[in-house]
Parts: structure tokens; sequence; C-alpha cells
């Protein structure tokens, strides 16, 4: 039992000092540096790419066949729009 809770004690001393000097205060500058030169954060660079490739047709038909189907499942009664487009 003792032995136990010793090499806890240890493992737990080992992994917070895994890491000696670190400073959070340059990790943070860093990241903001990486994040200033990423110049797309979104999709909306390649969004005819998307349309053309068809892509979004398909996830539209995709996620409307699933609303559907939960629908169905839980029997759902009223008037449910779904946005169809022509296979």
């Amino acid at each position: 039992m003792h032995l136990t809770t010793l090499l806890t004690g240890i493992l737990a001393a080992s992994g917070v000092s895994a890491h000696p000097g670190h400073d959070i205060a340059q990790e943070i500058a860093e990241r903001e540096v990486m994040l200033n030169r990423m110049s797309h954060r979104d999709l909306s660079h390649c969004a005819e790419e998307i349309q053309r490739s068809g892509l979004e047709r398909r996830a539209v038909i995709r996620r409307n066949e699933l609303a559907e189907r939960l629908v169905e499942e839980r029997g759902l009664v009223g008037e449910f729009f779904f946005l169809r487009f022509e296979n």
C-alpha cells in the first residue's frame, strides 16, 4: 500500500518537472504569430470548387435523407420542409 502511494507520488512529480523553464507567454506569442500568418480560416476561398464538384449538393441530399429518416423513425407529425435537389 505504501509502495503504491510512493510510486504514484514519484510519477506525478516527474510529470510536473517534465518541462522545466517552459514560458507560457512565449508560447502564446508564437501561436499568435502563426495565426496571423494564416490567411484563410474558412472555406470561402474554395466555395466555387466545392459547388462545382457537387460536394455541397451531395451533402444537402445526405442531410435531407437523414432528416427524413429521423422524422419517420420518431413518428413526428406535421409539415416539414426539406430542400430537395433532382438526382
